[in-house]
């Protein structure tokens, strides 16, 4: 049975073989304790309350409508009810440098009945690193929560021999006292027992007992105990929720709402990036950027924080561009009516349909409202060239039958873009006085 915090999540994963199309339905014993999200061979499952749950998963074969099933069982617990505990009763897992307490695992019949005898707390206020029976611990449960603390040893060692250190206290071994102030003074032996651990020393089982008390003395044999060390269940967050943009002239502001699970640890604050890397603290749950690139398109991050650390990323893309930035027209607009300024009669004939091409184009670029930077480069440049290389006619060209100036036939066919240019010139002074 696996534990996950109120608050937290895990993810579930069904793992299929020799299956063809195959549909996915999974559910929850209780919904209120653990509900599961998504579908598919891969859901996230929640914790809402405490308690024990089974989820149920339901494999129907496409091919032949063959139903597998098989199921998961958690218990969700609130870490606000205390520190919580699991049960350690292999010799293999002990972890040196962390700290156990020890209760009687007497819930076997084969063995020894330890819940007759009256242990208490030492005497001289130390540490025993049993619990006494008046809590009522006498039973191997996977998890406990609550605070016992005062009960705990630290075990030091490998390979099944360990240094138990605690801060005061007596560790009686037979009539032996070691005095245990402070400091980790004498070795003990842990072996695996029929359900528990045996404290031994060359296949003598130790007595661990109150210095005057004299606890377990009268047992030769079948001392085992279950070790217990305090885990930390919390989880990192989830994904932020509901990430959105908001691009500007250089800025661009983000917007979020809390992960769905906070990892059974209250979310203290968001960090957000622009880049991926390099991460920027906020307790907000939104976030302006500022002094971006226009035109360039970043990569936007959030993700929440707990005591656990940094969770799950929420991204979104988005380019700064104020729209009152886009790429000027006024010089295009101005060599338009330069070149609609302009007498056919004065030129020559080729240099003229020269003119009269670019201006075309020219035109249709600046009727674009989509018309890069680029564009509108290329066309002034084009534009300004025919209108710089305009040949003048000779003296024998212009008898030959010269054009009144206002039947010019540029002029005729672009007086029109003429004042269409200098229009949007005075509109784009406006707008921006505006």
């Amino acid at each position: 049975m696996d534990i996950v915090p109120v608050g937290g999540a895990i993810s579930l994963t069904a793992e299929i073989s020799n299956v063809e199309n195959p549909t996915f339905e999974w559910s929850s014993s209780n919904p209120d304790i653990l509900s599961v999200e998504g579908n598919g061979n891969t859901v996230l499952v929640y914790a809402s309350s405490k308690g024990e749950a089974t989820i149920n998963l339901s494999v129907t074969d496409g091919s032949d409508s063959t139903v597998t099933r098989a199921s998961f069982d958690a218990t969700a617990v609130d870490v606000t009810d205390g520190n919580v505990y699991t049960l350690v009763n292999k010799a293999s897992d002990i972890v040196s440098g962390d700290k156990y307490f020890m209760i009687f695992t007497d819930t076997k019949n084969t063995l020894p009945k330890y819940n007759v005898v009256s242990h208490e707390v030492m005497t001289n206020g130390g540490r025993t690193g049993l619990v006494p029976k008046d809590i009522g611990l006498n039973s191997d449960v996977d998890y406990l929560t609550g605070d016992y603390s005062d009960y705990e040893w630290t075990f030091t060692g490998l390979d099944g021999n360990y240094v138990i250190s605690c801060d005061k206290g007596v560790l009686s071994i037979a009539s032996n006292d070691v005095n245990l102030n402070g400091a980790a003074d004498h070795v003990i032996k842990i072996t695996d027992g029929m359900s528990g651990l045996y404290l031994t020393d060359n296949n003598t089982n130790y007595q661990l007992s109150d210095s005057s008390k004299g606890i377990f003395s009268g047992y030769a044999s079948g001392k085992q105990f279950s070790l217990y060390r305090k885990i930390d269940i919390t989880q990192a967050p989830g994904k932020p929720q509901d990430l959105l943009i908001v691009t500007g002239d250089k800025t661009a502001t983000l917007s979020w709402e809390a992960p769905k699970a906070d990892g059974g640890s209250a979310i203290t604050g968001y960090q957000v990036s622009n880049d991926g890397i390099t991460w920027i603290d906020t307790v907000d749950n939104s976030y302006t950027f500022n002094n971006l690139i226009n035109g360039t398109e970043y990569s936007f991050c959030v993700r929440a924080v707990n005591s656990h650390g940094a969770g799950a990323t929420a991204s979104i893309a988005g380019t700064p561009d104020a729209e009152d930035l886009k790429p000027s027209k006024d010089l295009l607009a101005g060599l338009i009516s330069k070149a609609n300024g302009l007498n056919s009669a004065d030129y020559t004939e080729k240099t003229w349909k020269v003119l009269e091409e670019e201006v075309l184009k020219a035109k249709a670029v600046f009727e674009d409202p989509d018309a890069s930077e680029a564009e509108i480069k290329a066309v002034e440049a084009s534009l300004t060239k025919a209108i710089s290389q305009l040949v003048l006619k000779t003296k024998d060209e212009e008898a030959k039958g010269s054009v009144k100036t206002g039947d010019n036939s540029l002029i005729g066919g672009l007086v029109g873009l003429g004042v269409l240019s200098m229009a949007a010139v005075l509109v784009n002074y406006r707008r921006k006085e505006d």
